[in-house]
């Protein structure tokens, strides 16, 4: 594991013209968020515009923090920008909105299950990520989750944002504050089974004529047609005391998530990727930081990794890649020491590889265009 810190840069404004401000995204109380386009490498971006008047010690906490996550259902921030009115934060586009603008547009009463499980799955692969680093997220809603693709959501991953609530806690702690978060993974795991309204906040329901009427509270009648499974899942998230409520690392292993798919396609193994992990790990430490910088630029393993990372936790461990390849090329092809490969993959030789190291193993020289390389050269030469 290494922080991907040393590639979100902070900039001056001066760096503001580097970016094609288009078509705005959403808008809130402290600022704004719109597409961009980021004229050195073309790559699409999310630019989100901060008030330093309204929030500027919270603007200051969500850099900070955001720059250090490294998962892929959590947005990524690339770059931070300052004038004197505002901070600017570069950041992972999300093309399909968030989750409650888009559950806002539905008209059945919930979602499949098979569906729900897959969304919730990355959510508590996320949160779980976040606890073990000792982070709580501290205001996690449906609004808070960002669609990757403008796609249905069976087809799409999930990202979670917006950390200016997060804090540092003590997450060992059975009833730290940190449980708050999984209360709301709870509350929106429930609305997504049984009830989308409750997701919404809706104090009224609508009847086939058109009619309203107040919402009851949620009784076990909403569990009917509804498998035991989600059912016995919610309430181990949603016990009212915080120490007897399960943590995201428990729930990912309950059998109402085991066996699901983070994503609706898996992504194909490469037939040489012990070969191109093992030129990674013999590369220099130069090689090393420029492609991640450029692989930062790139991005483009997501999927793969997704796929690699067999028990969710957001990190690529010996086990995992061993069980992939096994899967793909079989039990009798002549494997690797995986401890050893990963622990020289991994910059802090550990041997538990986060994305971004990932993903800059996987580039291929060959594949490079001259306006990306030239993007990942900008993040290392920062004078």
């Amino acid at each position: 594991m290494c922080s991907r810190s040393f590639v979100v840069q902070k900039r001056s404004a001066k760096s503001l013209s580097r970016y094609q401000i288009g078509d705005k995204l959403g808008a809130g109380c402290f600022g704004t968020v719109a597409k961009a386009t980021d004229k050195l490498s073309g790559v699409r971006r999310a630019f989100k515009t901060v008030s330093k008047v309204k929030q500027a010690q919270m603007s200051k906490k969500e850099a900070a923090t955001m720059a250090l996550l490294d998962h892929p259902s959590i947005c990524r921030l690339y770059d931070i920008i300052d004038d004197k009115d505002n901070a600017y934060f570069v950041m992972e586009l999300c093309a399909g909105g968030d989750l409650q603008q888009r559950l806002e547009g539905f008209t059945d009463q919930f979602l499949p299950e098979p569906t729900a499980a897959s969304l919730m799955k990355q959510l508590f692969s996320a949160m779980n990520y976040l606890h073990q680093l000792w982070i709580a997220h501290g205001d996690f809603a449906a609004r808070n989750v960002l669609i990757k693709e403008n796609k249905p959501l069976d087809q799409s991953m999930v990202k979670v944002a917006d950390f200016g609530s997060s804090r540092s806690v003590d997450t060992t702690q059975d009833s730290g504050s940190h449980k708050s978060d999984i209360w709301g993974l709870g509350r929106l795991m429930r609305g997504l089974v049984c009830d989308i309204s409750r997701v919404l906040g809706k104090s009224t329901i609508a009847s086939a004529s058109g009619q309203t009427s107040v919402r009851k509270p949620m009784d076990d009648s909403a569990w009917i047609g509804h498998s035991d499974e989600s059912r016995c899942l919610c309430g181990r998230i949603l016990r009212r005391d915080p120490a007897a409520r399960w943590t995201a690392e428990e729930a990912l292993h309950h059998p109402w998530l085991i066996g699901v798919k983070m994503q609706s396609k898996e992504a194909t193994v490469p037939e040489n990727i012990l070969q191109r992990l093992q030129a990674f790990a013999n590369a220099s430490c130069l090689e090393r930081v420029a492609l991640q910088a450029i692989a930062e630029q790139r991005g483009g393993c997501e999927h793969l990794f997704v796929t690699l990372d067999k028990d969710a936790d957001g990190l690529l461990t010996p086990a995992d890649l061993q069980c992939s390849l096994e899967e793909v090329f079989g039990t009798a092809a002549e494997m690797p020491n995986f401890h050893f490969l990963l622990a020289e993959v991994d910059p802090d030789g550990v041997g538990a590889v986060e994305l971004s190291t990932f993903n800059a193993a996987m580039l291929q020289a060959a594949s490079l265009d001259k306006r990306t390389v030239t993007a990942g050269f900008r993040v290392i030469d920062r004078d």
